[in-house]
């Protein structure tokens, strides 16, 4: 295989990685947010009025 299409290759690799590691870590993120939003609504809703 010539160079240029092997560079190419491993370019495409690696956006398709980057993407691919950048959502985990945004699902990652947002699990870590909706648990701290929970957490605080069961502070809440335990607080007496």
């Amino acid at each position: 295989m010539p160079w240029p299409q092997l560079i190419a290759l491993a370019g495409i690799g690696l956006l398709i990685g980057s993407s691919l590691w950048g959502r985990r870590r945004s699902k990652a993120r947002l699990e870590h947010l909706l648990e701290e939003a929970r957490e605080e609504g069961r502070r809440e809703a335990a607080e007496p009025v």
